[in-house]
């Protein structure tokens, strides 16, 4: 007896080990959110928050995992509307309506449950986001941040990295946040947005806001201190992130793909959906700032530019 159970238990603990603990964090898909304006005027947003006690925040709740881990998304729709879905950009999900059973239907519809599984094989920042409706969803608010950290041992020069900040930039036009709008039937939705022009006027970068950039957005640093910098552009133009000269760029991703080392640029383009995670440093005491512009991709001009300050000391 005694030597059946030990191999048994053996067996079990070595693929215990091999496989590491499942992470299951919740994300709850809601439509009931709003951004209050200096003028004391309100837009309405949809979001993604991890309790429903939670304001909604742009972007929605960040995912973490470790290089390797298995994940396990419990996504609550509470939209008391429209299904939603979950999509991450560049991750294969399995979809279950129970934790063993494969989901039928494309979408999960109100207070239904929507399990997604995954494992995290490469390091990297990821988007999630709404692909219902796309780009009204998105636009709504209904995108977040899943970040993927290498195993240590793997990624040498993320021991150098003194701190990390996200920059997330996304843009928001008020005529696409009404009700008549976000509370369309899903079938109405389609011939709604061919309908409607796109043009912002709240340019965002995280929770900041034409001209608010300050912490946490502000790269502050000592001199030779590395930071590791996130960008994702959730929005629907073409965003420029131009750096000061005397800054170095260490580009590591891009759409969480391993960039091969190239010559130094101080620029870089996103596009929708696009993220990017880079080193960057400078050898000598700085007091700039990061133009980061909002471009009509058709005209080929910046119709918003926020400047982000950058503070390097000894």
């Amino acid at each position: 007896m005694t030597m059946r159970v030990i191999p048994y238990l053996l067996c079990c603990m070595l693929v215990f080990c091999a496989t590491g603990q499942i992470k299951r964090p919740m994300i709850i898909g809601r439509t009931s959110g709003s951004i209050t304006f200096e003028n004391g005027s309100e837009m309405r947003v949809f979001g993604f928050t991890g309790r429903l006690s939670e304001p909604i925040n742009l972007p929605g709740t960040t995912i973490e995992a470790r290089e390797g881990d298995s994940l396990e998304i419990d996504f609550w729709n509470v939209s008391q509307g429209n299904p939603h879905d979950i999509r991450i950009q560049g991750i294969q999900l399995q979809k279950r309506n129970e934790p063993h059973e494969i989901y039928t239907d494309d979408n999960i519809h109100h207070m239904e449950h929507g399990y997604y599984s995954f494992i995290a094989s490469h390091a990297g920042t990821y988007i999630y986001y709404c692909p219902v409706n796309y780009p009204l969803d998105v636009q709504a608010g209904m995108f977040g941040i899943l970040v993927v950290r290498p195993k240590l041992e793997n990624k040498i020069y993320y021991k150098q990295v003194s701190q990390e900040l996200l920059w997330c930039g996304f843009e928001m036009d008020t005529t696409w946040h009404t009700d008549s709008i976000l509370d369309a039937e899903r079938e109405e939705i389609p011939q709604m947005a061919k309908k409607l022009d796109y043009r912002p006027q709240y340019f965002f970068i995280n929770d900041k806001r034409n001209g608010q950039q300050t912490n946490p957005a502000v790269l502050n640093a000592k001199v030779g201190e590395k930071v590791l910098l996130r960008l994702a552009n959730m929005g629907l133009m073409e965003h420029l992130v131009t750096f000061p000269k005397e800054m170095k760029l260490n580009v590591l991703t891009k759409n969480a793909a391993s960039i091969p080392a190239h010559d130094e640029v101080n620029a870089l383009i996103l596009k929708p959906l696009d993220t990017y995670e880079i080193l960057v440093s400078s050898n000598a005491v700085l007091n700039s700032f990061v133009s980061y512009a909002f471009k009509n991709e058709i005209q080929n001009t910046a119709i918003q530019i926020e400047k982000i300050p950058v503070l390097i000391t000894k």
